[in-house]
């Protein structure tokens, strides 16, 4: 029995057999590009608030006063850990030695909008040499192959993962603009709080601040019980299971309520560590980590480089969680100078914080979280966007779904007549 699909060929693609349609052709890209290196930009010459972006190693890692590529370029990183990273210049720019430019030629088979997708979905890892120091040189690249639709598909291909990169960028933007109204928000709602005529003036910690006249400050210690975590024994596989979430610093960072973890324990492995209840204020104290806060979005046991508040009635635990925050500078800045810095459990429980009424700590609060819950709505959706991307490329890269009812009735035409040439 034939294995061929109606109006799909075999190809030997690279270490792979994959069919594509028919009317698709597929080459090396050296035939089809032009690729070199720009010439190496020194430190000094690097001019901050330049005009024109510079890509590098990893991506755009500055601004200059010059540009040497005054068109759209595709590029790929050649150096370093990020070797195989597909860019893209839109503008003028600077393109320094550690990024090829794959260039197509002047009668091109290939539009470099569509190339730009089709090496960053490609695995170029396997144009990789060395492993002390990888890279990728212009011979190995050359040699990669590429698949060739006609260029009216090519366009049309281009077009609709253009559209979704749009839709990514734009959320980016709304993204970091909730991130900048929360961080205005921050500074004066829990500095200055809502509707207050009467203020005093206070030290936290070097700062000089004017609060309202019935705020306080109090440290951390006044605010709840404060539980360093531990690791139940490691050697006993029984404390371990998925019934509770076992919290470590990686499990923390821009997630507010943590309900899951990498690891998890037993209910017997529960009893062995120092288990919390859910809303208690987690903070990593160690190392690259210190600073990092979330809460407790169910019960819950972390390990030994986190401390927790478990908040008296007095005390709201999300106000809690915005309020250290808010003095994270301080604890940084006081945490040493080793190679490891930590922030040990009674040195945690003398910093201060500003405290409002209760109230009015639900009111700071409840403006906060919405801005976060607008945040985090965002980053989900931008998720979803670029899983809907890889699907597409994934599908329309390969010729597995095509675009053809996208086409106008003149691109039509157009394919009619192309044929594996272009």
């Amino acid at each position: 029995m034939s294995t061929e699909v109606e109006g799909y060929k075999e190809v030997q693609l690279g270490p792979k057999r994959v069919k594509i349609p028919d009317i698709w052709d597929y080459s090396d890209l050296g035939s089809q590009c032009e690729i070199y290196q720009p010439e190496t930009i020194t430190e000094k010459n690097m001019i901050e608030d330049g005009r024109y972006k510079v890509f590098g190693a990893n991506g755009i890692i500055g601004s200059y006063s010059q540009y040497n590529h005054k068109t759209p370029q595709v590029l790929v990183t050649c150096r370093g850990a990020t070797c195989g990273t597909v860019n893209f210049s839109e503008e003028k720019s600077w393109i320094t030695g550690n990024a090829m430019v794959v260039k197509p030629n002047k009668c091109p088979r290939i539009s470099k909008y569509f190339l730009r997708y089709y090496l960053e979905k490609s695995n170029l890892s396997r144009t990789i040499t060395g492993s002390a120091q990888p890279q990728i040189t212009k011979n190995s690249l050359s040699v990669f192959q590429v698949l060739l639709p006609p260029k009216v598909e090519q366009k049309k291909i281009a077009e609709v993962l253009s559209t979704v990169d749009s839709a990514i960028q734009k959320t980016e933007e709304i993204i970091e603009q909730a991130k900048e109204l929360k961080k205005g928000l921050m500074q004066d709602l829990l500095t200055k709080g809502i509707g207050h005529d009467e203020f005093k003036d206070v030290q936290l910690g070097p700062k000089q601040l004017e609060i309202p006249q019935n705020w306080k400050i109090q440290r951390i210690k006044q605010i709840g019980e404060i539980v360093t975590g531990t690791t139940p024994s490691t050697d006993e596989k029984k404390n371990f299971g998925r019934a509770y979430p076992f919290v470590t610093p990686e499990d923390m960072g821009d997630i507010k309520n943590i309900e899951s973890a990498n690891r998890g324990l037993s209910h017997r492995g529960i009893e062995r560590a120092r288990k919390l209840p859910k809303n208690a204020v987690m903070y990593a104290c160690i190392g690259a980590t210190i600073g990092k806060i979330a809460l407790a979005g169910t019960t819950l046991a972390t390990n030994q480089q986190i401390n927790s508040i478990v908040c008296s009635d007095s005390y709201n635990p999300n106000y809690v969680y915005y309020s250290l925050q808010l003095v994270t500078p301080l604890i940084k800045s006081q945490a040493g100078n080793t190679a490891t810095p930590i922030v040990n459990k009674g040195e945690f429980s003398k910093f201060s914080i500003l405290v409002p009424p209760l109230s009015e700590q639900k009111k700071i609060a409840k403006i906060l979280s919405a801005v976060d819950e607008k945040i985090q709505k965002e980053k989900d959706y931008k998720e979803k966007l670029e899983e809907l991307k890889k699907g597409l490329m994934q599908d329309l890269l390969t010729g597995k779904v095509r675009v053809l009812s996208l086409l106008s009735d003149e691109e039509k035409e157009e394919l009619k007549e192309a044929d594996v040439t272009g």
